[in-house]
């Protein structure tokens, strides 16, 4: 269960300081990664979703502020990076060489999905929580049934976003350290510009003839 304390975790729990460039890691080996970036940023759209003038209440800063958890996760044998890519048109080819051990993209999964939990109980009901960016490095292997202990705790904050600081730890070491910024956007917005390209998706399948 999530535990809500103060915005500053103790030292003892937070992440060391990366001085740049970023690191990433697939299967607990740490890359270095020149002219580029490790995060995964959602260009334009949820930052510009987050300033739309739409009246309605503000986001509770008091209450994300305050936001600290403490959760476990059993890791599934189905979420392995050998299991993801098998399923995956570019990663099907060679899924069988990769190692039994939590995928990366799971990893991210399992950190954002309790991240927008805590948020979202602090915005408007109209609103829904999105991520933005994420800054990952995943430091060691987790084999399935390992039990995972995630940390996490508010960075800063702005408006309509929050950024937050995870540890998650195995029984043996910290095996990921983790960014992530979400932001609470208007749900009729974004749903207006999803029904937009579904649309022109819709369109760009119909049979040549065919009237609109």
């Amino acid at each position: 269960a999530a535990h809500v304390g103060t915005s500053q975790a103790p030292s003892a729990l937070r992440p060391e300081r990366r001085a740049t460039p970023e690191f990433a890691a697939v299967g607990g080996t740490s890359l270095r990664v020149t002219g580029a970036s490790t995060s995964t940023d959602h260009p334009q759209s949820c930052a510009d979703l987050a300033c739309d003038n739409s009246p309605r209440q503000p986001m509770n800063h008091q209450g994300v502020s305050e936001i600290f958890f403490e959760e476990s996760y059993t890791v599934p044998a189905d979420q392995t990076a050998k299991s993801l890519f098998a399923r995956l048109p570019h990663g099907s080819g060679y899924a069988e060489r990769l190692i039994e051990c939590l995928a990366t993209g799971y990893l991210v999964a399992v950190i954002e999905s309790i991240c927008i939990r805590e948020m979202q109980q602090h915005v408007d009901a109209a609103e829904v929580v999105v991520g933005r960016t994420i800054r990952i490095d995943h430091r060691g292997p987790i084999p399935p049934g390992s039990s995972l202990r995630l940390r996490g705790w508010l960075e800063r904050m702005g408006e309509r976003s929050a950024t937050f600081r995870v540890q998650a730890c195995d029984t043996g070491e910290v095996v990921c350290e983790a960014a992530i910024t979400l932001v609470a956007v208007q749900r009729t917005v974004i749903e207006t510009r999803i029904a937009a390209k579904v649309e022109a998706l819709q369109r760009g399948h119909r049979p040549v003839g065919m009237a609109r």
